[in-house]
C-alpha cells in the first residue's frame, strides 16, 4: 500500500509587494502556481521550517522564503547564509 503525503495548505496572496513580507521576526514560504502567489503554511520564526514548506512544493514553478523585510532567503535552491 502506498502512503500519500499531504502537502501543507496554501493561502492565495495578493499581488502587492507587501505580500512578500513575513510578520515581524518570522519567515514566509511562498510558491507560484499558475502565475498566482501563494503562502505555504503560516509565517514561522524558524527559517528551516519555512524551507521545509518550500521543499514540499519544490517541483512547482517557483518557491522562495521571505523575511519581515521582504528579503529572499533561497539562492540557487539553497538557504543563503545569514
Amino acid at each position: 500500500m502506498t502512503e500519500t503525503k499531504t502537502k501543507t495548505k496554501l493561502k492565495e496572496l495578493g499581488s502587492s509587494k507587501s505580500s512578500y513580507r513575513a510578520d515581524t521576526g518570522k519567515f514566509r514560504a511562498i510558491v507560484i502556481l499558475d502565475l498566482i502567489l501563494h503562502q505555504i503554511g503560516e509565517d514561522t520564526p524558524d527559517r528551516n521550517v519555512a524551507f521545509g514548506y518550500c521543499e514540499e512544493y519544490q517541483n512547482e514553478m517557483f518557491v522562495q522564503i521571505f523575511d519581515d523585510q521582504g528579503q529572499c532567503h533561497i539562492v540557487d535552491g539553497k538557504l543563503k547564509k545569514i
